[in-house]
């Protein structure tokens, strides 16, 4: 047994997941304290102490307020152009993959397995030389030597098509070989990765991606991560209470009470979640007590730090700006060296929204039109004229285009464990299907099996039980069969296949009336028959038909019978 494992290796947060091959059965790896299954990117240097934590510990360490050395973001150190810097980043990486390791090997060393293949996420606009440092550093941990860099885009495209792909079939969007334009916007914690690439199924069920653009390059500095963010929420927090209690600045860092990292808890564990709903937040509880210390009021403290999405979006909006010119570069970038295929961003087909920062109730609105601020990413009259946005005419029509993944952190780690499961692609069906039995003169209703749209191939069972009375010597004991199949729009007008059972002496029917002989035969008896039907639509749309007849339940009586033994009239 082969064990396949995903490390999707952060700015901030590091997620590991695993499987066993051939099955769907995703598990995480979780952090030393046995809770997280989200590993944060930190190691911490304890002073006067030869000991150093790493992961949830090394962040409680900081917040708890013991004294020595916090290290973070070593991952950005591999596009470094100092060769010393990158040194030292390359060892803090090989470090805290040892200690992942750890992690790995205590929460796994009870699974049997003969081989692991360990997939590692990697930017799509990484050179060949930080691909390898990549995965020296993660063979070196102690993970094997089967180790192999996939691209975050397609690993990304890999969960989005198996979350989603009842609704890509449905629409008929998702075909073998068609081509999808895929734009994905990766916003972590660091930094912005725009990819746009195109996309193919095939026959196999294997994700193949190319014409893949990554933007920003290796050495641009635009960023546009969640830290951006998470300082803007603090400085305005801090000028919020330097207004309202009259502290300064500096006296309020000094007491403690705010920073950088208090305020990310609070977008984290509050803030997005409440404009996602469109809820006005007053001031965070963490401040109430220093507040009311200070002299100020219940209510003056409630009112005096206020969020809604107005304000949310007016103190935000250079980072939106600076996002939004990200975006129209790539694209014209894209329609650039692209241009026989693609004219711009009205050939866009999906958007898949990846990392926790791209998570923002705003973020489609930069795509759909609608817009930030009252002006990012929608069309503005400046005075002069109307300002055209970029026209994603696709996804402003049909929003269901805009996928954002339930669980943005583990999207990446998911799709690198899914490498080894191909995308099983089915037709939807272009018609309604009823059936109906009869025996003798009796009838079941109609009854749908299929409707427009449904995924093939489908299996649909169906019983009829029916009270047939017969004098064996004098009466006939015949039992006619029919099954009836309807396809079309609806059943006034749908074509009429009728199949009927056939009962000359080696068919079905012939086996039963043979099987019941037995029974007294001068007198009328009543006879409970039960036929149990099942209709396969195959993924090619043919109807297959099979099932079996018994008599007054005794199995000794049972018959099966499929297509063959029908005859259509």
């Amino acid at each position: 047994m082969k064990l396949i494992v995903g490390i999707d290796f952060g700015t901030s947060t590091t997620v590991v997941r695993y499987k066993e091959e051939g099955t769907d059965v995703i598990k995480p790896i979780k952090d030393a304290d046995g809770v997280s299954d989200i590993i944060p990117s930190a190691i911490f240097r304890v002073d006067g102490q030869n000991q150093t934590l790493y992961g949830c510990g090394a962040l409680n360490a900081k917040t708890g307020g013991m004294q020595g050395e916090l290290i973070t973001n070593f991952k950005m150190g591999l596009l470094d152009v100092n060769p010393e810097e990158r040194r030292i980043k390359e060892a803090y990486i090989e470090e805290f993959f040892t200690y992942i390791y750890k992690q790995f090997w205590n929460q796994t060393r009870g699974i049997r397995y003969d081989s692991m293949d360990v997939y590692v996420s990697v930017p799509a606009k990484w050179d060949t030389d930080a691909r390898e440092v990549m995965k020296r550093t993660v063979k070196k941990a102690g993970f094997g030597e089967n180790i192999i860099c996939e691209n975050e885009p397609t690993a990304a495209a890999y969960t989005m098509l198996h979350q989603h792909l009842n609704d890509f079939q449905k629409t008929k969007m998702l075909t073998v070989q068609k081509p999808m334009h895929v734009f994905m916007l990766d916003m972590g914690a660091g930094t912005t990765d725009i990819v746009i690439f195109r996309l193919k199924v095939d026959s196999e069920g294997r994700v193949a991606t190319d014409n893949v653009l990554s933007y920003p390059t290796r050495d641009n500095r635009t960023l546009c991560g969640g830290r951006e963010i998470d300082s803007i929420l603090y400085n305005y927090i801090l000028e919020s209470l330097v207004k309202g209690t009259g502290k300064s600045k500096e006296e309020l860092e000094q007491w403690g009470i705010y920073s950088v990292d208090k305020a990310k808890s609070w977008k984290d564990k509050y803030l997005s979640y409440r404009l996602k709903d469109n809820i006005t937040i007053d001031t965070p509880n963490d401040f109430l007590p220093f507040l009311k210390m200070s002299g100020v009021s219940t209510q003056q403290a409630l009112q005096m730090i206020r969020f809604n999405r107005q304000i949310f979006e007016n103190e935000t909006k250079e980072h939106w700006l600076e996002l939004y010119k990200l975006i129209e570069s790539a694209v014209a970038i894209y329609k650039e060296k692209y241009g026989k295929e693609v004219k711009g961003a009205e050939d866009i087909d999906l958007l898949f929204l990846t990392g926790g920062h791209s998570q923002w109730y705003c973020i489609p609105n930069l795509f759909n039109g609608e817009g930030i601020n009252g002006y990012i990413g929608k069309d503005v009259n400046n005075g002069q004229g109307i300002v055209k946005a970029l026209n994603f005419k696709k996804l402003r029509e049909e929003p269901w285009r805009m996928f954002g993944d339930a669980l943005p952190h583990e999207c990446v780690a998911t799709g690198l464990c899914l490498q080894d499961s191909n995308i099983k692609i089915t037709t939807p069906t272009a018609n309604n299907v009823w059936v109906r039995l009869t025996v003798n003169e009796q009838s079941s209703d109609y009854i749908q099996i299929l409707r427009v749209g449904d995924l093939l191939p489908v299996q649909n069972k169906q019983s009829l039980e029916v009270t047939l009375s017969r004098n064996l010597v004098f009466g006939d004991c015949n039992f006619n069969i029919t099954i009836e199949l309807y396809t079309g729009e609806n059943i006034e007008t749908a074509n009429r296949k009728i199949l009927k059972l056939r009962q000359d002496e080696n068919s079905v029917l012939g086996a039963l009336i043979v099987a019941i002989m037995v029974l007294p035969i001068f007198f009328p008896v009543n006879y409970k028959f039960k036929i149990n039907l099942c209709v396969d639509a195959l993924e090619d749309g043919t109807l297959d038909v099979s099932g079996d007849c018994m008599m007054d339940n005794r199995e000794n009586t049972r018959k099966e019978f499929s297509l063959k033994d029908m005859q259509e009239v």
